[in-house]
C-alpha cells in the first residue's frame, strides 16, 4: 500500500469516526437546520464562553503567582474588581441571548437562501474542505473587523457604542462581548457570521470556527499571554493605547495594510 493510499485511508477513519460522534450529539439535540442555528450554536458558544470564561475569572479572583510572569499589563486587575465586573456579565450575557438570538433569526433567511452545506447538519466536510472554508472565514472577518471596529473609533460612534467596551484599559476575558447591541451586531456577530456565508461552509465547519473565534477572544482579552497559545498582545495594546491594531485575525495583516499596527507590549521573561 502507498503512503497516499495510507493517508486516504487514516483520513476516511477518523472522518468516519467523527462523522459518528458529530452524529451522535446531533441525535441527542436536533437536526433540524432553524433550532441548531439558532438555538443550537448559540447556546454551544454560550457554553464555551462561560466555561473558559470562568477559568480566566478564577486566575483574576485568586491572582496566583505563577501566572504573573503571563500578565500583559502587570498590576493591573490584581484581582479584579468583581463589583464592575457584575455589570459586565449581565450586559454579556444579554448581548449573547437576547441580541444573538434576534440577530441570528433575522440572518437566518440568508443562510436558507445561501443554502448547500450551511442547511446539512449532520455532515462533515472533508479536512480539505473544512480548512479552505476556515482560512476564508479567517480572511473575511480580518477584513470585516477591521473596517467595522475601526468606524466604531470615528468620533460619531465613539462615545455612544464603542466607549463601553474600552472601559477596561487592560481588558479581562469575559469583558470580550462587553458592548452595546449595536457594537455586538455590527463588530461581533456580523464578521464571524460573514465568512460562513461567504464560503457556502458545512454547519460543522461553522461550528468549529465559531469555538475558535470564542476561544480567540477570550485570549485576547485576557491579560495573559500563554507562548503555547493565541497571542493577545495586539488587541491587549489596543485596549491601551486605542488608535493601534484594530484587526484580529492573519497576525494583523490589515493593520499592516493601514500601518495601523503598533508595538508588541509585551515580551515573555
Amino acid at each position: 500500500m502507498s503512503s497516499n493510499e495510507i493517508n486516504e485511508t487514516l483520513t476516511n477513519v477518523s472522518k468516519t469516526f467523527l462523522e459518528e460522534k458529530w452524529n451522535g450529539f446531533v441525535d441527542k439535540t436536533s437536526d433540524d437546520p432553524f433550532i441548531m442555528w439558532i438555538f443550537g450554536m448559540n447556546g454551544a458558544m454560550f457554553v464555551i464562553y462561560w466555561s473558559i470564561g470562568m477559568i480566566y475569572m478564577v486566575f483574576d479572583t485568586y491572582n496566583f503567582a505563577f501566572l504573573k510572569k503571563y500578565k500583559t499589563q502587570p498590576g493591573k486587575n490584581e484581582p479584579v474588581d468583581w463589583i464592575k465586573l457584575r455589570k459586565v456579565i449581565k450586559r454579556v450575557i444579554y448581548n449573547q441571548t437576547v441580541v444573538a438570538l434576534l440577530y441570528t433569526t433575522f440572518m437566518y433567511p440568508i443562510l436558507v437562501w445561501r443554502g448547500g452545506p450551511l442547511m446539512t447538519i449532520r455532515e462533515i466536510p472533508t479536512f480539505s474542505r473544512l480548512a479552505i472554508d476556515f482560512i476564508g472565514c479567517m480572511f473575511f472577518r480580518e477584513i470585516s473587523f477591521y473596517y467595522s471596529h475601526r468606524l466604531l473609533h470615528h468620533r460619531r460612534f465613539y462615545e455612544k457604542h464603542h466607549k463601553r467596551h474600552h472601559e477596561y484599559t487592560a481588558p479581562v476575558a469575559v469583558t470580550a462581548q462587553y458592548a452595546d447591541a449595536m457594537e455586538h451586531c455590527w463588530s461581533n456577530l456580523m464578521p464571524v457570521l460573514l465568512g460562513p456565508a461567504v464560503m457556502g461552509a458545512h454547519y460543522f465547519t461553522t461550528f468549529v470556527w465559531l469555538s475558535h473565534v470564542i476561544l480567540r477572544t477570550l485570549s485576547d482579552h485576557s491579560g495573559y499571554y500563554f507562548p503555547w497559545y493565541y497571542n493577545p498582545t495586539r488587541h491587549d495594546y489596543h485596549h491601551e493605547s486605542f488608535t493601534k491594531h484594530y484587526g484580529v485575525e492573519f497576525f494583523g495583516f490589515m493593520d499592516w495594510i493601514h500601518g495601523t499596527g503598533g508595538e508588541k507590549k509585551m515580551k515573555m521573561k
